[in-house]
């Protein structure tokens, strides 16, 4: 990718100044650290800069020190000895009130789009919000590229509340997308479609999807938010990908499969649910 494409994560900066205390009120929660700890931007669990919010739930890895983050009793006990320099916000649903507080204090700056000379960009796609795009690419007619995922969690009443998508799109060089694909932002960092990567006909590329070099992705394919498909795979048409689903290198997944379990490098897989056929030489990488 070139140095044109080159994300700057400054967008997760926060417009005015809060400290741990001012969330912490805010989401009339229990604070355990110190009450002036920082915050100056929004991170996940996987990335983590100094002076963050985070939200941390069941099952995540948090090793990273002096940050403010919203998670619940359960994972306060389980990681206490091992991160002792961050400030705790006790709450029942992390990632719920962690929607809250972006709602509250996030403020959307003005849109990127950067787009190579050399892209060609049919005049019916639609792109939103920070999107990226390399030399030679090229898209065509009615795709969306950008558009909000659609993300949403549920409160205590069963009502839903959005969860704010504030990532961006970063197409590499020579990829191709075909008629009516939509291709979502990321939530807090980027959806990225890697270089010579081709992607068919109406196909649903979820949130934070990372989508490695020279795949092939088959027409009508729904891949759920957060799928990892390694370099110079091939997913078949109308294949479906639970949200979250790492699929490895050199895969190719069978037609209208439902891949609900992470699939490793060089093997065959199809079915619903998809299962492991067969070993795959590697050909290419």
């Amino acid at each position: 990718m070139g140095k044109k494409l080159k994300r700057d994560t400054n967008y997760l900066l926060l417009k005015k100044k809060i400290t741990a205390n001012d969330v912490g009120n805010f989401l009339n929660c229990e604070l355990i650290g110190s009450h002036s700890q920082k915050i100056l931007r929004f991170s996940s669990a996987e990335k983590v800069w100094d002076n963050s919010l985070v939200f941390l739930s069941k099952g995540c890895i948090l090793e990273h020190i002096n940050s403010t983050v919203i998670t619940n009793k359960e994972e306060y006990f389980k990681i206490l000895n091992k991160t002792n320099d961050n400030t705790y916000l006790l709450v029942d649903n992390p990632r719920l009130e962690f929607a809250r507080a972006l709602q509250e204090y996030y403020s959307y700056g003005k849109s990127i789009i950067k787009i190579d000379k050399t892209a060609i960009i049919d005049k019916t796609a639609i792109l939103q919000g920070d999107v990226y795009i390399g030399k030679n690419v090229k898209i065509q007619p009615f795709v969306t590229i950008g558009t909000e995922g659609f993300g949403f969690i549920r409160d205590k009443n069963g009502e839903f509340v959005s969860f704010p998508q504030i990532g961006g799109v970063i197409i590499e060089d020579n990829v191709e997308i075909a008629v009516g694909t939509n291709v979502h932002r990321g939530t807090l960092f980027d959806t990225i479609i890697g270089k010579g990567t081709k992607i068919s006909t109406h196909c649903n590329i979820g949130h934070n999807s990372i989508i490695g070099k020279h795949v092939f992705v088959g027409g009508k394919t729904n891949l759920g938010g957060k799928t990892s498909i390694g370099d110079y795979s091939f997913i078949g048409m109308r294949v479906v990908t639970k949200p979250g689903i790492k699929i490895g290198k050199n895969v190719m997944i069978g037609f209208a499969s439902v891949v609900t379990k992470d699939i490793p490098d060089n093997v065959l897989a199809y079915g619903n649910p998809a299962k492991i056929i067969r070993e795959k030489p590697e050909m290419w990488g």
